[in-house]
């Protein structure tokens, strides 16, 4: 057996969980990222101001740079990252790529659903070369987190 995409059991179950909660962590990061970015205006409670200046947008640049290296954003960048990488050694053209992500992404997210053979008419690769690209692009994730 080849040891070169090799992932421990728990790793392996780690990453599967960030790809399943993929769709989730995009949703709060493009809410937490509009908030910062798109802030509503501050109610007046008939208060005198504190007499300091502010920066509106010093402050929004600090808060997308917390933002950014929050863990939910380094699993989103991670997941983005690894699938564009999905293929791209290979001759195909950019739809088939994209099928060959798709079916790998289905493949990760219900693995009994959605095995090779769910697949095997709309891929133009083999068995062996679909579950080597599935284990390198969870292999890409663990690289790109550090795990």
């Amino acid at each position: 057996m080849q040891t070169k995409y090799k992932i421990d059991r728990d790793t392996r179950t780690l990453i599967l969980k960030y790809i399943r909660k993929y769709d989730e962590y995009r949703k709060w990061y493009e809410c937490e990222r509009d908030r910062i970015l798109y802030p509503s205006p501050k109610q007046a409670d008939g208060m005198p101001g504190s007499g300091k200046l502010s920066d509106p947008t010093l402050s929004s640049a600090e808060r997308l740079e917390f933002l950014e290296k929050e863990h939910k954003s380094r699993v989103i960048r991670a997941i983005d990252q690894a699938r564009h990488m999905i293929g791209t050694d290979i001759d195909q053209t950019l739809e088939q790529e994209e099928t060959l992500r798709r079916c790998i992404w289905l493949s990760c997210l219900n693995a009994r659903e959605y095995p090779f053979e769910a697949f095997d008419g709309l891929i133009f690769v083999s068995r062996r070369q679909f579950y080597r690209y599935k284990n390198q692009f969870m292999n890409d994730i663990k690289y790109l987190l550090g795990l």
